[in-house]
């Protein structure tokens, strides 16, 4: 391939990376909002479930397993939406193993360049396309891991809820014994 063929490929080529970049990071600050939204939303509606158990439970005495399924139960799904926020560090291992192929100068660590004329003296060596195709995948398997951990968080909060009407139910008339 001649560098005239390069130079009027490249741009349409940089171009869609650039867009498929941010595309892909919307989506992973989408789920960060989401996931602060429904998990506040779920903090604050155990507030008005804890109100109306109050309301229903006698004055019997629980036991350890009954104190720790209810912990369980409201403490699962916040870690989760916090696991969704937080992701660990450790990648997929094709995502690291691509790393060999790219300086990682898109989101520059600044612990490899000591130096701004360092940084422009190597922005001037990378291949643009493989720089953004490995910044893509990157995001996108973040992106992927979040709805995955998003989409669980979800539905643990959905198990909560059915696990405290339950309870609530069995306190007031003892359907389930």
């Amino acid at each position: 391939m001649s560098n005239s063929t390069t130079i009027q490929i490249e741009p349409k080529v940089t171009t869609f990376l650039y867009s498929a970049l941010k595309e892909a990071q919307d989506s992973v600050r989408s789920y960060d909002t989401k996931a602060q939204i429904v998990g506040i939303g779920f903090i604050f509606s155990l507030n008005l479930i804890g109100k109306i158990g109050d309301l229903l439970i006698n004055n019997s005495q629980f036991d350890l397993f009954t104190v720790l399924l209810a912990w369980a139960t409201v403490m699962i799904p916040v870690i989760l939406f916090g696991l969704v926020l937080y992701p660990s560090r450790k990648m997929a291992p094709k995502v690291m193993a691509s790393k060999l192929v790219v300086k990682s100068m898109y989101y520059m660590n600044q612990g490899e360049v000591n130096s701004i004329d360092e940084y422009v003296a190597q922005l001037s060596d990378i291949n643009l396309q493989k720089e953004l195709s490995y910044e893509l995948f990157k995001i996108s398997s973040l992106r992927d891991m979040k709805r995955r951990r998003f989409l669980t968080a979800l539905m643990a909060s959905c198990i909560s809820y059915i696990i405290i009407f339950a309870s609530h139910l069995y306190s007031k008339s003892g359907i389930f014994m």
